[in-house]
């Protein structure tokens, strides 16, 4: 399993590249996607998937345009609502390259229509090997509601008990090692 994770600073935000077998997704692309097909290109990895965690209001990213250069499928959570051609992932639905599975969950939280990805490896395990989640973060200066509080505390408490990983971090890659 190829996983690398990009992190833009001046925009906290974290995107990944995860491939199997020359298969690649790029999950929550940024805008500049030349260092997605650089990387794909120099790992001899093709990019057929291209998610997005959550619609992300306070920045354009790059899914269009990668999907555009690559021919990749784009994906979101079913519950989204956009208007363009992009594959709705439910609770449960998974992609597979090669020894790799992406296992979604639907997390709202972060915003309503948010999914969390569990990476399995399964080279190595049937236990997830990664998770990559964008919940709460980003979020601390506003006021949440009551349902936004309860539906964070639901994600989380799914996310933890289903990996046994108690340390999640902003658009996190977290190692079970």
């Amino acid at each position: 399993m190829y996983f690398k994770q990009f992190y833009l600073g001046c925009l906290a935000h974290a995107s990944y590249l995860i491939g199997s077998d020359g298969e690649a997704a790029v999950v929550d692309p940024q805008r500049d996607v030349d260092i997605y097909l650089e990387e794909a290109q120099h790992q001899g990895l093709k990019i057929r998937h291209v998610i997005e965690t959550h619609l992300h209001a306070d920045f354009v990213t790059g899914h269009r345009e990668l999907a555009g250069h690559t021919g990749a499928k784009v994906y979101f959570g079913a519950q989204a609502g956009v208007r363009f051609e992009h594959v709705q992932v439910h609770e449960g639905d998974e992609v597979r390259m090669g020894d790799v599975v992406l296992h979604f969950l639907e997390t709202p939280g972060h915003t309503p229509e948010s999914i969390c990805i569990l990476v399995f490896d399964m080279a190595k395990s049937r236990e997830p090997e990664r998770i990559q989640a964008h919940l709460e973060r980003g979020r601390r200066h506003e006021r949440l509601d009551r349902r936004e509080i309860r539906n964070l505390h639901i994600a989380v408490t799914r996310i933890t008990g289903v990996t046994g990983i108690g340390d999640q971090g902003p658009g996190i890659s977290v190692m079970n090692d």
